[in-house]
């Protein structure tokens, strides 16, 4: 049995904190691969962004240099590295070791040339939410005309002022949500259903605390109002 390590980071920008993704990583190591690795500690880091500065992860990549383990699991490919680049040339320094990274939200093996492809196209799909996207969230404004808002609040926003003047703005939790649909439809391929069972073995919820069916992973993918908000920036295109 292969010794397996996991890997947890907390930074600002992703909305799961240390214990959900070392109870992730745990439940998935017994679950898939209940004789094939035996997970026998976490490194973790918080909020560092640069990984010259997260301390773990550094020591993470003595100790493979060592040879003290075989796998690193990850709960997501985003919390190892924002970076494409630097993301597939640490996966290449890990594979010259002998050590292979799985990530949680992939469920494939990076040290094969198929992993390492699909790798290399979500990294760059990702960069873009994690910047270009970040930036429009943090600015929050959504500009449907000069008309007040009428209606009830569509997924991934919120309403603010008065009955006589109300707006949309970006709600920041429901678009971390938005973003997994997004990334799991158009750059995993994933179908409507697919994805709802995904985003609950991750624990997302609706608005309302429920599980997510393929019909509202559906509504969300063609909401008129979250397109509205991408439709300067053309998302296929980085696929």
């Amino acid at each position: 049995m292969k010794k397996a390590v996991g890997y947890v980071w907390y930074p600002k920008s992703h909305d799961t904190n240390i214990a959900q993704q070392k109870r992730f990583i745990g439940e998935w190591c017994r679950e898939m691969f209940t004789n094939q690795y035996s997970l026998k500690r976490f490194y973790e880091d918080l909020i560092a962004t640069e990984i010259s500065e997260r301390i773990s992860f550094n020591e993470m990549l003595e100790d493979a240099q060592k040879k003290k383990f075989s796998v690193i699991l990850v709960h997501h490919h985003n919390l190892f590295s924002h970076n494409a680049i630097e993301l597939l040339r640490i996966i290449d320094l890990l594979k010259k070791k002998g050590i292979s990274v799985r990530f949680g939200n992939l469920n494939v093996d990076t040290a094969t040339p198929e992993g390492r492809k699909l790798l290399a196209k979500l990294s760059n799909f990702s960069e873009y939410f994690v910047s270009d996207l970040a930036r429009k969230v943090e600015a929050g404004i959504v500009d449907f005309g000069e008309n007040s808002w009428v209606g009830r609040t569509p997924f991934g926003f919120k309403i603010i002022g008065d009955k006589n003047d109300k707006s949309l703005r970006i709600n920041k939790k429901e678009w971390k949500v938005v973003e997994q649909i997004f990334f799991k439809r158009m750059g995993l391929k994933l179908t409507y259903n697919e994805i709802a069972i995904d985003l609950d073995r991750q624990g997302y919820r609706t608005s309302k605390q429920k599980k997510f069916s393929g019909t509202q992973i559906m509504r969300v993918f063609n909401s008129p109002y979250i397109n509205h908000f991408l439709e300067d920036e053309d998302v296929s295109k980085l696929i």
